[in-house]
């Protein structure tokens, strides 16, 4: 039986909690209050791309102004991301993995769309119903980030730290 393809903010995909499922035919989730997320159904904009030179894998980063999450898609099933460019709004499902380097989804479907209504529908919908969930994790991180901070060494004020200057350098590619 297929699970069922929650539509969320890619924010809780990556805040939730992660179970690895430890069952042969049990999928591994995201746990978001009482929800066991396996599959999640995002909508967002492409800011970034991949393909490798064998087109055997396309990578797609998804940014739903609540945070960026890698779609990845293997094998025949690249062929979904044909004509999808970056600035393209696009909506994915896919099943949720994390690696070393993070959380990421694995694609069953990405579809482009071209009515950019439904991204105000998606905020309605979806984004606005998790506000204030998304709000927690974010203040809950910020403390973790500062008490990280705080013990490894010199103690630095978050203040300090968001009033940093950064200077970033155009490169031509």
């Amino acid at each position: 039986m297929r699970e069922i393809a929650y539509r969320v903010p890619i924010a809780l995909l990556l805040n939730g909690e992660y179970e690895k499922s430890t069952e042969q035919y049990s999928p591994n989730y995201v746990k978001i209050g009482d929800m066991r997320i396996s599959r999640a159904y995002i909508m967002g904009v492409v800011i970034d791309r991949y393909d490798n030179e064998t087109n055997q894998y396309t990578g797609l980063t998804i940014d739903d102004g609540t945070g960026k999450i890698l779609a990845k898609l293997f094998g025949e099933d690249v062929k979904f991301a044909r004509g999808i460019q970056i600035g393209d709004l696009v909506r994915v499902i896919g099943k949720i993995r994390e690696n070393e380097r993070g959380r990421y989804l694995i694609c069953e479907i990405v579809k482009k769309i071209e009515d950019k209504g439904w991204q105000e529908l998606w905020k309605l919908e979806v984004i606005d119903k998790y506000s204030r969930q998304i709000e927690s994790m974010k203040n809950t991180n910020e403390q973790e980030e500062v008490k990280e901070t705080d013990n490894e060494g010199g103690k630095k004020e978050k203040d300090e730290i968001d009033n940093l200057d950064i200077n970033i350098e155009e490169i031509d590619v």
